[in-house]
């Protein structure tokens, strides 16, 4: 049987946890030949990912493939994989296929289902469901009966969606978050982690707690001054993890100094720098959200008296970012809810 041409758009920690998915994918059916990464940084190309595969180029090189090929987005920013994927659309060999882990069982559920998306490991989806193009559906999710999903949507791991629930599309959902049954989630909506959505979302707003409530932004003098704020979240095995800190090129480039001091001083180093690499992985995707594009290295995370992590970011004075982080022997993970505030850009 022939394997299909594959590409792994994304060479970061999301990109290398799909490859890890499509490797399981192919234990269970050969389906999948992994030709490499894709990578929109111009200056990773020919660089390797963490399991060793070459970064091959940016869009350009997906642009001039002349035979059949498909193309996975492992992307966490919604609008960023819609404008990849408009891009990568123009090539009529280019086909997006939708990644489902062996363990979700979509046959019996008569979902209708779209093109693009990835639906990870344990995760279930109930009868009856529709789900648009190039949406995340994370761990252990579960979508009750009759729920509509838009498109570009990226779901948390955790997350519990009730029966007939409609969510537009570019909707960010944190771990471990609920919606009630017949609820309406707008276009835009971010729902922070563990919070219980029991009204209608309007667009464009962030809703966090028990039951969620709408974020008050806040306006002062908002001729001036403005401010946005924005939800990431990375999850990373620890086994996979403890093989790229083999190399200490690799950890010289994600930490700083001090962070691999304290860490090394630690019960269990490996999970401490795992849970660091995802707060800064997750803290990235949240400033990516908001179009910055920050390295691992403008990010320090420190601890303080009371083993609170503190986020420094000295080059990014209007940005606060606070994260929370947690590991278990299996994985670590992390959330970052990031505060920008936009001064008037004409000053």
């Amino acid at each position: 049987m022939n394997r299909k041409k594959l590409f792994i758009f994304g060479s970061g920690g999301f990109g290398n946890e799909i490859e890890m998915i499509i490797e399981q994918i192919n234990q269970k059916k050969p389906s999948w030949e992994i030709i490499g990464f894709i990578d929109s940084d111009t200056t990773k190309k020919n660089q390797k990912t963490k399991s060793r595969r070459i970064i091959l180029g940016d869009e350009k090189y997906l642009l001039n493939i002349r035979e059949k090929v498909y193309v996975t987005l492992a992307i966490g920013n919604g609008k960023i994989r819609e404008k990849i994927y408009k891009i990568l659309k123009k090539n009529k060999f280019i086909n997006f296929p939708n990644i489902i882990h062996p363990s979700v069982d979509t046959k019996k559920t008569s979902i209708k289902i779209g093109k693009g998306n990835m639906v990870l490991a344990n995760s279930i989806i109930s009868n009856n469901c529709e789900m648009g193009d190039f949406n995340i559906i994370n761990f252990n999710s579960i979508i009750g009966h009759d729920v509509k999903i838009g498109s570009y949507n990226s779901i948390s791991p955790q997350t519990s969606i009730a029966g007939m629930v409609k969510i537009e599309n570019f909707c960010n959902l944190g771990i471990g978050c609920s919606i009630i049954e017949k609820l309406e989630i707008k276009s835009l909506t971010t729902i922070g982690g563990n919070s219980l959505m029991i009204r209608n979302s309007d667009s464009n707003n962030t809703y966090i707690g028990i039951p969620a409530k709408k974020m008050s932004m806040g306006k002062i003098n908002t001729r001036h001054y403005h401010e946005k704020i924005s939800v990431g979240v990375d999850i990373e095995s620890i086994a996979r993890f403890k093989e790229y800190s083999q190399n200490k090129k690799f950890l010289n480039k994600i930490f700083k100094k001090s962070e691999i001091k304290y860490c090394n001083k630690r019960g269990y180093p490996i999970q401490h720098l795992a849970s660091r690499f995802c707060a800064k992985e997750s803290i990235i995707k949240a400033l990516g959200n908001q179009n910055i594009i920050i390295q691992y290295q403008d990010i320090e995370i420190k601890n303080k008296d009371n083993l609170a992590p503190e986020v420094i970011l000295e080059k990014f004075k209007n940005v606060h970012v606070t994260i929370s982080m947690s590991h278990s022997r299996e994985n670590a993970l992390s959330v970052a809810i990031a505060t920008i505030n936009k001064k008037n850009q004409g000053k």
